[in-house]
């Protein structure tokens, strides 16, 4: 564990939660995506995508890329971009009609951010 001492940055610490918030907020996301592409939200029983088109997919797949992006960043940018991920998500959740069902997969990036500390120095 030496080597975790000479990294100036952000490192998980051992015995965190980060790993398994982050891939809670992917699932959360995945599942936001699925309900808002297949489930029928109007009374006509009609999907998102059945009554807006294709060019709505963006609105899906965006904050679904979000929840997914600080599960491919490298270990060294990861907490920058669980923050990052996580307040633009957000964001989004506030501005956006279908943002709400992204709501609990922000959280879980936010408090993923809590996840990972820089190490004090020695």
């Amino acid at each position: 564990m030496e080597y975790l001492q000479e990294l100036p940055v952000p490192v998980p610490v051992p015995g965190s939660q980060a790993r398994v918030l982050l891939v809670a907020a992917a699932v959360a996301a995945l599942v936001a995506a699925l309900v808002l592409a297949i489930a029928p939200l109007y009374g006509s029983g009609r999907t998102l995508v059945e009554v807006n088109g294709v060019g709505i997919a963006w609105v899906i797949v965006l904050p679904l890329a979000l929840a997914l992006l600080p599960l491919m960043a490298p270990a060294r940018r990861r907490h920058a971009t669980t923050w990052t991920a996580g307040l633009v998500l957000l964001l989004m959740c506030f501005f956006s009609s279908a943002g709400i069902f992204f709501l609990p997969a922000a959280l879980l990036l936010v408090v993923a951010g809590y996840g990972a500390r820089t190490r004090p120095e020695s």
